[in-house]
């Protein structure tokens, strides 16, 4: 099963933490669908290598990667891929979508 969404009033000025602010949202929907196998990609090398603890956590996120490592004990199963920009288009257009409309999407 596939699933994207996004929320479009997030703000906020820090790239990295707005990449795990949109993973930790991602990872609640995914609790409220009741989904227990995950794969989540995100273009954010950097938020890729803290969340596999192959990189120190930068202090600027580290409350919400702190809520998303909690999120990913529910799950039987979670990944974290890094996919580059270039290769994820329907994440794009989502993104783009949720930021023109707003609200909450899925």
């Amino acid at each position: 099963m596939a699933q994207a969404g996004g929320k479009g009033d997030m703000r906020g000025g820090l790239v990295l933490a707005m990449e795990a602010e949109a993973i930790r949202e991602a990872l609640l929907a995914c609790v409220q669908s009741g989904l227990s196998k995950l794969e989540v990609e995100s273009d954010s090398l950097q938020l890729i290598r803290m969340l596999c603890r192959e990189w120190n956590i930068d202090i600027a996120v580290e409350t919400i990667v702190f809520d998303i490592k909690q999120l990913v004990g529910q799950f039987q199963h979670c990944v974290f891929l890094y996919t580059p920009r270039h290769c994820n288009k329907a994440a794009h257009k989502i993104s783009a979508f949720v930021s023109r409309i707003g609200g909450v999407h899925t």
